[in-house]
């Protein structure tokens, strides 16, 4: 490694992302600085040849990537599912720079002056406590901006936690945030489905968010990314349990704010429960609506149901069957 401190850490978690790491840490490599910067890739012991060719990069470029090795037996599991937290975790405990950007195997940079840019922002600004840009997102080759006012609505310059809350999305790969403010971690961050949404809250209420509009990195949606082709209903479960942790993390004045947004999105999941034949979503979104039951239009009558529908759906139905032929 070079003798030199870097003042940017770039940590990559990957796993099974053989199709698409060397296009990842290749769009790092062609960063423009005019400082030095790291590469921190963390391989999860992946079968498919992921971890041959984090391997050949690293010995190709000593003086830039620190290779970690991880063993499967170490992997953090939420919601059931193997995640790339504990990775990720170790990856920002061993960066050195003043800065670190996050980047997953699966996704790239496109702009070399992407870093350059971004430090020159935050330098600007001492107050920010991170630095976003636009993004593509691509499924089949197909691209699509990450702010197309449909899915995702364009930042308005800088971002405040009540933005965040009120549903701003940040597309992970195109941050840089201040690793003097990354730990300690809040204990939400280690089970919740969606890390980035605690992050982001947890270095919110450190300062701001800076926004450049320039498109830098490409989001990438593929069968095997671990959140974005999961069934809706699973999606909606994990956004109802980041809400939920993100309400014990914020308090007033921003309880109100995030019980209205969670409000609506247990009313949703209980909709896709029903739609699905979810019984997990439906127990945990009835557990949340009957503690809101006048905001959601549910009398005694209707929330026993709903408990039918939710815990014994079998029985339930049998019941209205027989009062809908009494009917």
């Amino acid at each position: 490694m070079s003798p030199k401190v870097p003042v940017v850490s770039v940590v990559v978690p990957t796993y099974q992302h053989a199709a698409y790491i060397e296009q990842c840490l290749e769009g790092i490599l062609m960063q423009k600085t005019s400082f030095p910067v790291e590469i921190l890739v963390g391989e999860d012991e992946s079968t498919d040849g992921t971890r041959e060719i984090c391997e050949r990069y690293a010995a190709q470029y000593p003086d830039k990537i620190r290779l970690f090795l991880r063993d499967r037996k170490d992997v953090m599991m939420i919601m059931g599912q193997a995640t790339g937290r504990a990775n990720l975790q170790r990856l920002m405990q061993e960066a050195r720079g003043k800065y670190v950007a996050l980047c997953e195997g699966d996704d790239y940079w496109i702009d070399p002056m992407k870093l350059q840019h971004q430090v020159g922002a935050m330098e600007a600004d001492q107050l920010s406590a991170a630095c976003f840009t636009g993004a593509w997102r691509e499924t089949d080759g197909n691209r699509s901006l990450f702010y197309d006012g449909r899915f995702a609505t364009t930042p308005a310059g800088s971002v405040e936690l009540t933005d965040f809350l009120v549903g701003q999305a940040i597309p992970l790969c195109t941050v840089l945030v201040r690793r003097g403010l990354l730990f300690p971690l809040p204990e939400q961050w280690y089970v919740a489905p969606g890390g980035d949404t605690v992050l982001w809250v947890h270095l919110l209420r450190k300062g701001p968010f800076t926004f450049l509009p320039e498109v830098t990195a490409v989001y990438r949606v593929h069968p095997g990314g671990i959140f974005s082709m999961r069934r809706a209903s699973h999606k909606l479960r994990a956004r109802i349990m980041n809400l939920q942790l993100v309400e014990t993390m914020v308090g007033e004045p921003y309880g109100a704010l995030v019980a209205t947004r969670l409000r609506k999105l247990l009313l949703q999941g209980w909709d896709v429960s029903q739609k699905e034949h979810d019984t997990e979503l439906a127990r945990l979104t009835w557990k949340g609506l009957l503690k809101h039951r006048s905001w959601a239009g549910w009398n005694l009558a209707t929330t026993t149901r709903n408990f039918g529908k939710a815990y014994i759906p079998k029985v339930e139905k049998y019941l209205s069957r027989i009062l809908e032929s009494k009917g």
